[in-house]
C-alpha cells in the first residue's frame, strides 16, 4: 500500500526528513571543528613561551609545540624563552633635593648638613650635584675642596667620588657659587650616607646659599 505521505517527504533523502538532515549536518560540522581545535597549533604557548630544538651540530633551531607533545631528538638540545622577554631595568627610582650648609674645616672630610640616606644595592647608582657660594671673610686668598661623598650610614669615615678645589683671591663677601657633581655606585648592599662634603679648607672662607640633588637610579 502506497504511503499517503510519500509524494511530501523530499526525494534523496533516505529516511530523515529536510529538517531532521539539516541537524545532522550542523552536528556533524561542529564536531569536526571541535576536533580540529585540538590540533590548532599553540606557538608560542598560552603562557607565551616558545619552545625550540638546538642541533648541536650546526647550530640549526626549530620551534617544537608542545601543546602536540612535539620534543627534540637525542641529537637536539631544549630551549625555551619568553615572548615578552625579561623586564628591564627599573630606571630612575627617586629624586631628592635639600639644602645644605657647609661650616668650616681644615681638616678630611665632613658632610655639609644633613646627607642623604639611601639603600643600595647591587645595581643602584646614585647621581649627586650640588652647588655651594663661598667668600672670603677678608679679602685674603682662600682654597676649600668641595666634594662628593658618601659613607656607610652613621660613619664619619666619608669616600669622595669627585671634587672641585676653589682657589682664588677675591674682595671680602663677594660670593663665587661653586657647583660640584658625581656618581656613586658599584657599592655593597646596604643603607649609606651620600651628598655634598668639604675638606682642607682656609679659616677665612664663609659661606652662602647652597643645595644639593640626588638622583637614584637602577642601573642594568
Amino acid at each position: 500500500m502506497r504511503d499517503a505521505n510519500a509524494s511530501d517527504r523530499p526525494r534523496g533523502l533516505g529516511p530523515f526528513t529536510g529538517g531532521q538532515l539539516t541537524i545532522i549536518i550542523v552536528s556533524f560540522i561542529a564536531a569536526v571543528s571541535l576536533g580540529a581545535g585540538v590540533a590548532v597549533a599553540s606557538i608560542p604557548s598560552v603562557k607565551g613561551v616558545f619552545y625550540g630544538c638546538y642541533a648541536t651540530s650546526n647550530g640549526a633551531l626549530r620551534l617544537v609545540d608542545h601543546a602536540k607533545n612535539q620534543k627534540c631528538t637525542s641529537t637536539e638540545k631544549a630551549v625555551s624563552w619568553s615572548q615578552t622577554g625579561p623586564r628591564g631595568p627599573s630606571g630612575v627610582a627617586k629624586m631628592e633635593q635639600s639644602d645644605v650648609a657647609c661650616a668650616t674645616n681644615g681638616g678630611d672630610e665632613v658632610f655639609c648638613g644633613t646627607p642623604f640616606t639611601e639603600t643600595f644595592d647591587a645595581k643602584t647608582a646614585a647621581h649627586v650635584t650640588a652647588t655651594q657660594d663661598v667668600a672670603s671673610n677678608n679679602g685674603a686668598h682662600l682654597s676649600i675642596n668641595l666634594e662628593i661623598c658618601y659613607a656607610p650610614h652613621g660613619s664619619s669615615t666619608l669616600t669622595a667620588v669627585s671634587s672641585v678645589e676653589p682657589d682664588f683671591t677675591a674682595p671680602a663677601n663677594s660670593y663665587y657659587a661653586e657647583s660640584v657633581s658625581g656618581v656613586i655606585s658599584g657599592l655593597s648592599p646596604g643603607s649609606y650616607d651620600i651628598g655634598l662634603c668639604n675638606a682642607f679648607g682656609t679659616s677665612n672662607i664663609i659661606y652662602g646659599l647652597s643645595s644639593q640633588t640626588a638622583i637614584i637610579a637602577e642601573t642594568p
